[in-house]
């Protein structure tokens, strides 16, 4: 009796700090909805006075956020703790946490500019911190190198995300998500410039990787399987790209609103891919759905949106529906250079 009694009285004290181990795991996990509801139910029972367990929740709640594309809520909040000097103080780790987490707002808007500034900040107060053989020093490596990379500036990027990938192999070993990653956006920047036969095997082992440590549906794992779809499009492989891409839209779709932006994406490549054979019918359907999906997933303003709209306008424009289809170019154009333009 005095044992459970014990283990009852440790386990309280403990029971609201749980919440933001849990909320950890679920974005971790992927399950990103959970990760927001779990962080506001923080939120909801933290004592004001217990400002460090009111603060991990509001960065967890604003990560959740972007992770879902709610980059304007998200902002918001990054914003509004990096004002309070008390809870976080200039050039601490946690700084460089928040400052993470709005510079990850800024790429998803494709502020890839904006992004760089902040992910050097980072480094630096990382590096001061922790010294160059860590993890975090590593995730900024890699993060910086993913913004530089959205700037074409291929040589630093390539120098900052091999970087990255040495300590992560050192530290966290090979069959591990952050090799994974690291391998996933080396093989991106592979692509970039059409070195598509030395892309391909860093992807396969990026989604091997992916396969053994995440759960069989995890956006990211979608995300990677998507982009081998691409590649192997870009090659003309149009049987394999078609099976990789139609496999990857039903994991996205199983995995409901968490991965709605890449059943979005996905619809688009399948639509890229049809209109590559001249299937104009099937590739329209396909840019029709991923233009419903993706302004729900990403608001209507986001740079992929516009992209889609783009690439749908050309495929009419191309099959004489020319009105609709100039229609979709001026628009389509409109929002990919507004994206842009906030860099």
């Amino acid at each position: 009796m005095k044992k459970a009694l014990f283990g009852l009285l440790l386990y309280l004290p403990l029971a609201l700090p749980a919440l933001a181990t849990e909320t950890k795991q679920l974005l971790q996990d992927g399950y990103y909805l959970q990760a927001m509801q779990q962080a506001r139910q923080a939120l909801q029972q933290l004592p004001a006075d217990d400002s460090a367990g009111r603060l991990r929740a509001q960065i967890d709640l604003a990560n959740a956020m972007m992770e879902r594309h709610q980059a304007d809520q998200a902002e918001l909040i990054f914003k509004a703790l990096l004002q309070d000097s008390r809870q976080v103080p200039p050039s601490s780790l946690i700084e460089a946490e928040v400052q993470e987490g709005l510079a990850g707002v800024y790429l998803d808007r494709q502020q890839s500019k904006a992004a760089a500034k902040l992910y050097r900040r980072i480094l630096s107060i990382r590096q001061q911190h922790l010294g160059a053989q860590h993890l975090d020093v590593a995730q900024t490596l890699n993060d910086l190198g993913v913004a530089l990379g959205m700037q074409d500036q291929m040589s630093e990027s390539e120098k900052l995300l091999k970087q990255a990938l040495e300590i992560r192999e050192q530290l966290a070993g090979h069959d591990s998500f952050p090799v994974a990653e690291s391998l996933y956006n080396l093989s991106f920047n592979h692509m970039a410039p059409g070195q598509y036969q030395q892309a391909e095997p860093m992807m396969i082992e990026a989604i091997r990787i992916k396969q053994h440590v995440l759960r069989p549906d995890h956006p990211s794992l979608t995300r990677s399987m998507r982009m081998l779809g691409w590649l192997y499009r870009k090659q003309k492989r149009f049987d394999e790209a078609m099976a990789q891409l139609q496999a990857t839209l039903a994991m996205t779709q199983r995995n409901g609103e968490d991965s709605l932006d890449q059943t979005g994406r996905t619809l688009r490549a399948i639509a890229d891919c049809l209109q590559d054979q001249g299937k104009a019918m099937e590739a329209e359907q396909y840019y029709r759905q991923a233009l419903v999906v993706l302004p729900q997933a990403l608001g209507a303003k986001h740079y992929a949106v516009g992209q889609t709209m783009n690439n749908l306008g050309w495929l009419l424009k191309t099959n004489l529906h020319s009105s609709e289809g100039q229609q979709l170019i001026t628009e389509g154009q409109r929002i990919m250079d507004a994206a842009e333009n906030q860099n």
